[in-house]
C-alpha cells in the first residue's frame, strides 16, 4: 500500500463510478490514489513479495560476509599463535616441534636408501637374549661385562647397503617412526644350518682353473651409471666430484641428471693395477697363481692355480674328507659330470638357530 501524506482539508471523492466509504483516519493522515490500487490489486501483491524477497537475500548475503570475516580473522589469529617473535631480534622462529628448520626431509616411513636408527632386542627361540642396543636387556645376556665401556644406544645403518643379516633390512621397510615390529630369521638366512650341504661346480675343485673375464674389469679406473633410485634422497644434494661411499667403496661422481648418476672408482683391487695387459703377465694371491693366457677386445682369459681347493693335489672320490684351515671339515657325498656335493660342519655358534629381533624405529632420515 502506499500512503500520502496530506492535509486535513484535501480530502477528494475517488471512483465516480463507485461508491466508496471514506473512513475518519487520524488527523493530518489520510489515504490518496486508492483507486488505482484497488484497480491493480495483483500488481501490488507481488511488488511487495519481490521486496519481501529481496530483503531476505539482503540478509543472507550480509551473514555469509560476516562469517567469511570471521572464518578469515580467526584463521589468522590461529596461525599467528604458531609463531614465536624473538624479543632480541627482528626474525621470525616457527615454534613447531621445538625444532629448527632444515633442509633435510623428515621421514615418518622407513624407505629404501633411508638411514635408520633402531632399538633391538636380539634373542633366539628358547627366550635366550643374544645382543640388545638397550642396556636394561643386554644385562641378561651370558657375555655381559659391564666395564667393557660399550655404550647402550640405538643402532644406524642405511637400509640395503647390505651391512646387516639379510632380511633385517627387507623388514624395517615401511615401518613407521616409533613403530615396534618382531623379526623373525629362519638360519638359512642368518648362520646356515649346523649342517651345510653345497652342490659345486666340477670345475672350481679343479687344481688348474680357466676363467674367461671381461677386460674392463681390469681396468684401473671403472666407470658405472647408478639409477638415482638407488641412492634415495642423497642424489639430490650431489655435486660433480664429490666423494661417496656405496656399499664400503669409495665412488667419485662424474656427471649426474634427473635419471642416472655416472660414478667412476679407483679398481685397486685389480690384480693386475697400473700394469699393463700382456698374455703371461703373472700375479699371485694367497699362493694362488694368476696367468693371463690370452687377451681379445673384449675378455681376458686367466689361468688360475687353484690352491684354494681343499682338495687339491687329490683325485675326487666320494667320501673323500679334508680339513680347512679354521678347523671345518668339507666331505664329498656325490660326484657328478659337472657338480660336486659336498657336506661340511657349520662352526658358528648360531648355526642351525632361528633369530628373532624385537625391534622400534627411532630415527629415520
Amino acid at each position: 500500500m502506499v500512503a500520502k501524506k496530506v492535509t486535513g482539508d484535501t480530502k477528494k471523492k475517488v471512483a465516480p463510478k463507485k461508491k466508496v466509504v471514506v473512513k475518519k483516519v487520524a488527523p493530518k493522515k489520510v489515504i490518496s490514489n486508492v483507486a488505482q490500487e484497488i484497480e491493480n490489486p495483483k500488481t501490488e501483491t507481488v511488488m511487495e513479495k519481490k521486496i519481501k524477497f529481496n530483503k531476505v537475500y539482503v540478509i543472507f548475503g550480509v551473514a555469509l560476509l560476516i562469517l567469511i570475516v570471521v572464518f578469515y580473522l580467526l584463521w589468522n589469529w590461529n596461525k599467528s599463535k604458531n609463531v614465536e617473535i624473538s624479543p632480541t631480534s627482528n626474525s621470525l622462529n616457527l615454534n613447531q616441534n621445538n625444532s629448527t628448520t632444515t633442509s633435510t626431509p623428515v621421514w615418518d616411513t622407513v624407505q629404501n636408501w633411508n638411514t635408520v636408527k633402531v632399538d633391538y632386542v636380539w634373542r633366539l627361540e628358547d627366550g635366550t637374549i643374544f645382543d640388545s642396543s638397550i642396556e636394561e636387556f643386554a644385562k641378561k645376556m651370558k657375555n655381559y661385562d659391564p666395564a667393557s665401556g660399550r655404550k647402550y644406544e640405538p643402532l644406524e645403518f642405511q637400509v640395503w647397503a647390505w651391512n646387516m643379516i639379510k632380511w633385517f633390512d627387507t623388514g624395517v621397510v615401511w615401518m613407521k617412526l616409533w613403530e615396534k615390529k618382531t623379526l623373525t630369521i629362519a638360519p638359512a638366512d642368518a648362520y646356515w644350518e649346523k649342517t651345510i650341504i653345497q652342490e659345486v661346480p666340477l670345475s672350481n675343485l679343479q687344481d688348474i682353473i680357466t676363467q674367461e673375464v671381461e677386460k674392463k674389469n681390469f681396468e684401473d679406473k671403472i666407470t658405472q651409471e647408478v639409477p638415482v633410485e638407488m641412492l634415495g634422497e642423497k642424489w639430490k644434494n650431489l655435486k660433480v666430484w664429490e666423494e661417496i661411499d656405496i656399499s664400503w667403496v669409495k665412488w667419485t661422481v662424474k656427471s649426474l641428471n634427473w635419471t642416472g648418476v655416472t660414478l667412476e672408482i679407483v679398481n685397486d683391487q685389480n690384480p693386475f693395477y697400473g700394469k699393463k695387459l700382456v698374455v703371461g703377465l703373472e700375479w699371485e694371491y694367497q699362493g694362488n697363481k694368476l696367468t693371463i693366457k690370452k687377451i681379445d677386445d673384449t675378455n681376458v682369459t686367466l689361468e688360475i692355480q687353484n690352491k684354494q681347493n681343499p682338495f687339491y693335489g687329490k683325485k675326487l672320490i666320494v667320501w673323500l674328507e679334508w680339513t680347512l684351515p679354521n678347523w671345518q671339515k668339507v666331505k664329498i657325498t656325490e660326484i657328478s659330470s659337472e657338480s660336486v656335493k659336498v657336506e661340511m660342519n657349520n662352526p658358528h655358534e648360531l648355526a642351525g638357530k632361528t633369530l628373532i629381533f624385537d625391534v622400534e624405529i627411532k630415527e629415520i632420515k
